[in-house]
């Protein structure tokens, strides 16, 4: 975890890597814990945020964020918290590490998510396994009881939450990805 924290320091992020900061949490038990934290939180937003309240609220909102609510946070809250209640954990997946990088006011979310992504390369490069749990920060933004547990400064948001472990299965080659759309402006690629 050490070599991870430090390979992802070096990341070349838009400002100062002071302004971001790391907390590692190690074992299983402790991870686990901060899984029901949020999980907490998204219970909390389920009380909150019913169907016909999310309805009330979509021509103040907007289509495409009462779709991102109502199709897909909702369905993933309800997902959480089920397995929680079911005694697993569908949030870390039991991972044995986590990483939950943070930012000061002063830089972009995105140098956080700079540094996460270096940590998973760095992860790669040890053997090890990762994958960004995009269900965190949400949560942990707004739980400065639990921020503060962690070391995280009171004027820092969480951004992005990395969990680690051993990689159960071992993959010939990788999956192959694309963007939904790729443009190209200005002169031929063949001109390059």
């Amino acid at each position: 975890m050490e070599r991870v924290v430090e390979l992802a320091a070096t990341a070349p992020m838009g400002i100062p890597p002071w302004d971001v900061g790391c907390v590692s949490v190690i074992g299983r038990e402790e991870v686990r814990r901060i899984a029901d934290e949020v999980v907490k939180g998204y219970a909390g937003f389920l009380r909150l945020f019913k169907p016909w309240l999310l309805a009330v609220m979509r021509p103040f909102v907007g289509r495409a964020k009462y779709d991102m609510f109502a199709n897909f946070v909702r369905p993933l809250a309800q997902t959480y918290v089920r397995a929680h209640q079911e005694g697993r954990d569908m949030l870390f997946y039991d991972a044995p590490a986590l990483l939950v990088f943070h930012h000061s006011p002063y830089a972009d979310p995105l140098d956080a998510g700079i540094a996460c992504a270096y940590a998973m390369l760095a992860a790669a490069s040890l053997g090890l396994g990762s994958t960004i749990i995009g269900g965190a920060p949400p949560i942990l933004q707004r739980n400065k009881a639990l921020c503060r547990s962690l070391g995280i400064p009171d004027a820092n948001k969480p951004s992005a939450a990395l969990i680690l472990g051993h990689p159960a299965v071992r993959f010939r080659r990788a999956i192959r990805r694309r963007f939904a759309h790729v443009t190209t402006h200005g002169c031929r690629p063949s001109d390059v």
